[in-house]
């Protein structure tokens, strides 16, 4: 695209579709906007490099914080694998961007995208499972730590009560596709790092493997231990 000199326009041409995006009309207007800004983009991360990340962000803002179906959540899951497929690690930096904003509706809606992403059989091509797999330790596994930790994080908080739950979800997820490796990382790797109790290292694990109701309340407890 770019010996064409084509990367321009088509960068206008999002610039122009992304903000059609915030169309409050309920129904098949606001249905059609977003299918038509869905398929455009599906076809600028097959034509752009990566042009198309400063992208990423408003996209998931408008097509999924703001959604207002269910539907709308799962369609937009191939466009984040397809994303994650081609450019493999180099997108995280952008996804793990809206993990960690202030918006604690946009970060527990990020959580249930990727947590979609990592449980749903198939949704990443075999030959990007490993890149995926470093993707989730790198920064999913962190991100989902980073924001609950901040003092300013209220625990009890409802809408951060739902974020942290989809946290939890989200480590779940991960857990039933890597299994031993992420316990591993998480006891000799991650939680080293802030030299946290092994007593409470071990209590966290052995919550993981356990119902992922369970695991949600328990979640939220081993926060206000940390604090």
């Amino acid at each position: 695209m770019a010996s064409c000199g084509c990367v321009e326009p088509f960068l206008e041409a999002l610039d122009v579709f992304l903000p059609a995006l915030q169309c409050n009309e309920k129904g098949d207007p606001r249905s059609i906007v977003h299918a038509g800004v869905r398929q455009f983009l599906h076809r600028m991360v097959v034509c752009l490099d990566e042009e198309i990340f400063p992208c990423i962000p408003v996209a998931i803002r408008h097509l999924v914080t703001n959604c207002t179906e269910p539907r709308d959540l799962y369609e937009f899951v191939p466009l984040i694998s397809q994303m994650v497929s081609k450019f493999k690690g180099k997108v995280a930096g952008y996804l793990k961007g809206t993990l960690d904003c202030s918006d604690t509706n946009s970060q527990k809606t990020c959580f249930g995208v990727l947590r979609k992403v990592i449980s749903t059989p198939g949704m990443v091509p075999k030959q990007y499972e490993e890149d995926m797999n470093q993707f989730l330790f790198k920064h999913l596994i962190p991100a989902a730590f980073s924001a609950p930790s901040k003092p300013e994080f209220d625990l009890n908080d409802a809408q951060n009560i739902l974020t942290l739950g989809e946290a939890a979800l989200c480590l779940k997820a991960v857990h039933a596709r890597c299994g031993p490796s992420m316990l591993d990382f998480l006891r000799n790797s991650y939680f080293p790092s802030f030299n946290m109790p092994p007593a409470l290292v071990n209590e966290f694990l052995n919550d993981l493997v356990t119902d992922a109701k369970v695991f949600k309340s328990r979640f939220k407890e081993f926060f206000k231990k940390l604090r």
